[in-house]
């Protein structure tokens, strides 16, 4: 897409450069996104079908989504997710593995990162979606980062109480 959207800015007479930014930008942009996004939305369906996946899965895989979309290189291991008690080692790899093909995760072991593929699967995942959107029925994947932020807030201030109590 970014190289796509490259070339049709390149191709455009300085008088309609903005103009043209503007309409890659907008949200009712046709030429847009619409077609990854259906693509990721399958991906995830496919991976977790919402009819049969446990509640307690699609949370899991929604804390693992924001540590893939917003979290550092550290904090993308399964190992730290579980220390942080975010989500089990053997939780976050079988997830992992079920989205190897959005996900680079290799070898699967808890010491390994994993991160997005490409980066316009973390912007599906942060992208609010729209009632005109093909995906404005994403939200169980949807990431809000405030409230991902406060709950990476609070494991680690419990990490931090724990080790206290351990070194005490």
């Amino acid at each position: 897409y970014a190289c796509t959207a490259a070339r049709f800015l390149s191709d455009q007479e300085d008088s309609f450069l903005d103009s043209s930014l503007a309409a890659l930008l907008s949200e009712e942009n046709p030429f847009g996104l619409d077609a990854l996004d259906t693509l990721y939305l399958n991906v995830l369906d496919t991976a977790f079908p919402r009819a049969t996946t446990p509640p307690t899965t699609v949370e899991a895989v929604r804390e693992l989504l924001a540590c893939l979309a917003l979290g550092d290189d550290d904090l993308r291991k399964p190992q730290i997710l579980e220390e942080l008690s975010i989500a089990s080692c053997q939780q976050s790899i079988s997830i992992l593995l079920r989205l190897r093909s959005v996900v680079h995760y290799d070898p699967p072991i808890p010491e390994s990162e994993f991160k997005p593929i490409h980066v316009t699967f973390r912007d599906f995942l942060l992208r609010p979606p729209t009632s005109q959107s093909p995906t404005s029925n994403h939200f169980p994947y949807f990431i809000v980062p405030a409230v991902f932020h406060a709950r990476l807030a609070l494991a680690c201030i419990r990490a931090a109480h724990t080790m206290t109590k351990c070194t005490s």
